[in-house]
């Protein structure tokens, strides 16, 4: 579960839309009876990130060059690296995630974050 979460806070960079993101996909799961037990940890991740994405309304194309908007004080108390990667522009943090932390192929992220792989 914890993973889950830092999943989504390192996607969000925001400790309420990260608990936000994170509930969203508990009910999500609540309702879905047809996910294999073997694939629940996938399925669920899957979830987080497709969550994330609608909660923060990623664009590619505008996001690419802002900085991240949220508060320093919204990810108050984590560790330095957590920090680091929060304090990363919105759509650059999100492909770093993905690509470094979730092991997601560059197919996988530019499917995913609708923008191409370069």
């Amino acid at each position: 579960m914890s993973s889950l979460y830092l999943l989504s806070l390192l996607l969000t960079a925001d400790s309420e839309k990260a608990e936000r993101c994170f509930i969203e996909n508990l009910e999500d799961s609540v309702g879905c009876t047809s996910v294999f037990k073997e694939w629940a940890s996938s399925w669920a991740r899957r979830a987080i990130i497709h969550n994330a994405i609608r909660l923060i309304d990623l664009r590619p194309a505008d996001e690419i060059s802002i900085p991240n908007p949220a508060p320093r004080g919204s990810v108050a108390n984590v560790r330095p690296e957590i920090t680091a990667v929060v304090d990363l522009p919105v759509f650059e943090r999100f492909v770093f995630v993905l690509s470094v932390f979730e092991r997601i192929s560059d197919q996988d992220c530019s499917l995913l974050l609708n923008c191409s792989r370069r």
